[in-house]
C-alpha cells in the first residue's frame, strides 16, 4: 500500500501524526501484501488461495492461544474480593497467656455472600474461654449471617493458650461461603503465626556446676505456677542420668505455688566434656501432652590435674651421714578447677632421716595455672640403720580437695630422685684404770704420784655402719712423758705398731664389713714429775682414724679430744683423785 509507504515515516510523524499514526494502524495488512509479493506471487498455481487458507490458520492459532489463556486466568469466584485477617490482643505471649483472637472479615465483591461459616484451627493447646457471638460459636466453628456486599464484621475467642515455647504456633481461620447466584462453594484462609516466648510454668534447677567423671550428687528441681489459675497433670520427665525416688508427677499446682522435685544425679563419664541436663516440665491439655520451656542445667566436668615434681637442690647423688639436704618441690595445678586446703606430705623413713614419721606444709588454694613451690631441710642421721648400701627416696604427695565439690580428696604423688646415703664411721677413744665391772686395768698409785709410775690401757673402739669400707687406719701420739709399754691386743688384723722415733701409734685394717666394730687396746705409763704436781697431765694426743666408703667412694676421717688422767668415765678413779700428787 503506498499510503503506508509514504506516510509512515519520521516527517509525518512529527508534521501530520494523524496520518502517520493512521498508516501505522494499518501497516499489517501492508506487511501481509507484501508478504504476499514475496512469498506467494507469481510462485504459486494458486497463490492467493494458498495465501488466505495460510491467514486463517495463523487466525485459528491466535485465537486458540487467546482462549486458552482466557481459560486459565479467568475466575469466576470472588475469594480475592474477600478480606480475612487475625489479630490478637497482645504481641508478646508466654505459654498459659490468657489470649483473645479476633477474627475480621469483609465482603469487598458487588454480589451477595451467602451461607457463611467461619472455622476456625487452633493448636490443641487452646482451652476455650470466650467466643462472641457465642451463640454462633459451636466445634470451632461461627456460623455467620449472610455478607452483603461490602459488608464488614468480626467475631472474638478468648482462652488460655497453652503451646511448647520457641516453636511456631499457627492459628488458621477459613472462611467458607458461596455466590448467590451460584451453588459452587468458595472459601477464603488467613493464619497468624506466633513463637511463644517462655512459659507461666518456671522452672528452676539447684544442684552443683561442677563434678567428677564418676560422680553421684543431689538435684533439686523447683516448679512454679506463676499463672492465673489452678494447673493439673503436670509431669517432668527426668533425664537419663538422673535417678528419683518417687515419679516426677505434679497432680495440681495453684497459681503463685511452687513444688519441689529431687533426685541424684549419676555420672560415669569417659571425657571430661561438660553435660547439659535439660528439665522439660509437660502440662496436659485436652487430654494431650504438651512440653513447657526446657530448664538446661551446665555442669562442667572438673579435671583436676596437679604436676609435681620434687628434686634434690644441687643434684646431689650422695649424702654422709649427718649432712642436710634440701628438697625442692614445684606444684603445678594444670588441671580447670580450683584446689583449696591443698597440703604437700612428705613421709619420712626415721631411720635415716632425722625427723618424724611426716612432714607437712599447708599450701591453702591453689587456682588453675598457679605454681607453688616448697623447699624442705631433710637432715640425715648421724647413725642410720635399715639394711646396707642404704638409698633414700621419697614419696612427696599432694592432697587436695576441689572447690565446690564437697567431700571430694584428690591426691598425687610423686618420688624423688634416688640418694646414695654414706656409712658412718664412729671413733671411740678412752683411758682406763678400772673396767666398767670394777676389774683393775692398770697399775700403780692413784692419784699419780711424783716419780712413781702408774699404767694405764686405752681401748680404742672404732664401729662402721651401713656399708663396707676399706683402708681403715688409726693413728696417735704419745706424749714424752708417757711410755710404751709395748702390751696391746685388736680384734681385727694385725697388732698396733709404736714408732718411737715419732712416738706414733698405728694400726691399719684392709676392710671392714658393714656394721662392724674394731677393737683397739695397749697399755701406755706415766711417771709424773714435780712440774706435773695438781695437773691432769695428757696420756694420748692426736687420736684419728680414716677409711674410705666403698658405696659413695668418699673418704672418712675421724678424730677425737686428747686424752688425760681425768678418766671422766671411770667413777673409782675419780673418787681417789685425777691429779698428780
Amino acid at each position: 500500500m503506498k499510503f503506508v509507504e509514504e506516510h509512515l515515516t519520521k516527517h509525518h510523524l512529527f508534521h501530520k501524526p494523524h496520518l502517520w499514526f493512521f498508516a501505522l494502524l494499518t501497516s499489517p495488512i501492508h506487511l501481509a501484501e507484501m508478504h504476499y509479493k514475496k512469498k506467494y506471487h507469481l510462485n504459486f498455481t494458486h497463490a492467493r488461495k494458498l495465501f488466505l487458507f495460510d491467514i486463517i490458520l495463523l487466525l485459528t492459532i491466535i485465537i486458540l492461544i487467546s482462549a486458552t489463556i482466557f481459560w486459565f486466568t479467568y475466575n469466576p469466584t470472588v475469594t480475592d474480593l474477600v478480606y480475612l485477617n487475625i489479630k490478637t490482643s497482645q504481641t508478646r505471649i508466654i505459654s498459659g497467656d490468657y489470649v483473645e483472637y479476633q477474627i475480621n472479615y469483609k465482603n469487598e465483591s458487588n454480589v451477595k455472600l451467602v451461607e457463611p461459616i467461619l472455622k476456625l484451627d487452633l493448636p490443641p493447646g487452646f482451652i476455650l474461654d470466650d467466643a462472641k457471638p457465642l451463640d454462633k460459636y459451636a466445634d470451632n466453628e461461627f456460623l455467620l449471617e449472610d455478607l452483603e456486599p461490602m459488608h464488614t464484621a468480626s467475631v472474638q475467642i478468648a482462652g488460655w493458650l497453652f503451646t511448647t515455647p520457641d516453636v511456631e504456633e499457627k492459628v488458621m481461620a477459613t472462611l467458607s461461603y458461596r455466590q448467590e447466584t451460584r451453588q459452587r462453594s468458595e472459601q477464603k484462609t488467613s493464619s497468624i503465626i506466633k513463637i511463644l516466648r517462655g512459659s507461666i510454668i518456671e522452672t528452676t534447677v539447684q544442684s552443683r556446676q561442677i563434678a567428677l567423671v564418676k560422680d553421684t550428687f543431689p538435684l533439686t528441681v523447683i516448679i512454679k505456677n506463676n499463672g492465673q489459675q489452678k494447673l493439673n497433670n503436670i509431669t517432668v520427665p527426668a533425664p537419663a542420668n538422673i535417678t528419683t525416688e518417687d515419679s516426677w508427677n505434679i497432680l495440681e499446682l495453684n497459681p503463685g505455688t511452687t513444688k519441689t522435685l529431687t533426685g541424684m544425679v549419676s555420672l560415669d563419664l569417659n571425657n571430661y566434656e561438660p553435660i547439659v541436663i535439660n528439665i522439660t516440665p509437660q502440662i496436659e491439655i485436652n487430654g494431650q501432652k504438651i512440653a513447657q520451656a526446657t530448664y538446661q542445667h551446665n555442669i562442667a566436668i572438673a579435671r583436676p590435674q596437679v604436676d609435681l615434681n620434687s628434686y634434690w637442690l644441687n643434684n646431689p647423688t650422695s649424702l654422709k651421714p649427718n649432712q642436710t639436704a634440701t628438697l625442692v618441690t614445684n606444684i603445678t595445678n594444670s588441671g580447670n578447677v580450683k584446689l583449696t586446703n591443698a597440703k604437700l606430705e612428705v613421709p619420712i623413713p626415721t631411720a635415716i632421716i632425722n625427723l618424724n614419721n611426716l612432714i607437712v606444709s599447708n599450701l591453702n588454694d591453689i587456682e588453675p595455672s598457679e605454681t607453688k613451690t616448697v623447699n624442705l631441710q631433710i637432715p640425715i642421721k648421724y647413725w642410720s640403720q635399715g639394711g646396707t648400701d642404704l638409698k633414700l627416696i621419697l614419696s612427696p604427695q599432694v592432697k587436695a580437695q576441689i572447690a565446690e565439690i564437697p567431700n571430694s580428696l584428690y591426691t598425687q604423688t610423686t618420688e624423688t630422685p634416688v640418694l646414695q646415703i654414706g656409712t658412718q664411721l664412729d671413733l671411740v677413744a678412752e683411758i682406763k684404770y678400772y673396767t666398767n665391772e670394777g676389774d683393775q686395768l692398770g697399775r700403780g698409785p692413784l692419784p699419780p704420784q711424783v716419780g712413781k709410775e702408774t699404767k694405764y690401757w686405752a681401748t680404742i673402739t672404732l664401729a662402721n655402719s651401713t656399708s663396707k669400707i676399706s683402708n681403715l687406719s688409726f693413728t696417735a701420739t704419745l706424749p714424752n712423758y708417757v711410755t710404751w709399754t709395748g702390751k696391746s691386743s685388736v680384734s681385727h688384723g694385725q697388732d698396733v705398731k709404736y714408732n718411737a722415733t715419732n712416738r706414733q701409734i698405728s694400726w691399719n685394717l684392709n676392710s671392714l664389713s658393714a656394721y662392724a666394730t674394731a677393737g683397739i687396746y695397749f697399755e701406755i705409763a706415766l711417771t709424773p714429775t714435780t712440774n706435773q704436781i695438781n695437773t691432769s697431765p695428757a696420756l694420748l694426743k692426736n687420736i684419728q682414724a680414716s677409711a674410705h666408703d666403698t658405696y659413695i667412694d668418699v673418704g672418712i676421717n675421724k678424730s677425737s679430744t686428747d686424752l688425760d688422767i681425768s678418766l671422766p668415765t671411770d667413777t673409782i678413779v675419780q673418787a681417789k683423785g685425777t691429779k698428780v700428787q
